[in-house]
């Protein structure tokens, strides 16, 4: 009596609530994370780049709390080429975010983000980097903060070379 009540119980979970409980576990162990796409790249005839994407950081401390002040100081003068003062001027003011360098290339700050310091708070954003400046503006175009071309191939080729949205699933 026993083993009909239990095969009947797995009946009712496996074959009648299917349904149900499969969508309770997933809602509990899948997770969905949204994704943007970046911009398209944009190539001349011999493959340079035209117009790319490039990520920037910026460094920034919050003096509030606790941080590494001889040593940020001293790494960021040597990195960037300022006098100790430019640095130690910035951090002598109270707030929670003193921002040292922003808009740092990748390429430029890679020893940084290697490196930690008490303190220090790196953040990024994508921008558009187009390498040729003004020499072919008229031709490639730009693309306004939002990622939507304004001008020349940007705007032309806007639906093409927009990133799309995707998801991946945990």
């Amino acid at each position: 009596f026993l083993i009909l009540i239990v095969c009947i119980r797995l009946f009712f979970i496996h074959v009648i609530n299917n349904d149900l409980y499969t969508n309770e576990v997933n809602s509990l162990l899948i997770k969905i994370q949204k994704l943007k796409g970046e911009r398209g790249l944009i190539f001349d005839r011999n493959g340079s780049y035209l117009a790319r994407n490039i990520k920037v950081y910026t460094f920034i401390v919050d003096t509030e709390n606790k941080y590494d002040s001889e040593k940020i100081v001293k790494f960021f003068s040597e990195e960037f080429n300022h006098p100790k003062s430019f640095y130690l001027t910035k951090l002598n003011k109270k707030s929670n975010g003193i921002i040292l360098e922003k808009n740092i290339p990748s390429f430029n700050c890679k020893s940084i983000l290697d490196s930690s310091f008490v303190g220090l708070t790196k953040s990024y954003k994508t921008i558009r980097n187009y390498p040729y400046k003004e020499l072919a503006a008229q031709v490639v175009g730009y693309s306004n903060d939002k990622n939507i071309g304004v001008s020349g191939v940007e705007s032309f080729y806007n639906n093409s070379l927009e990133g799309g949205n995707g998801e991946k699933t945990f």
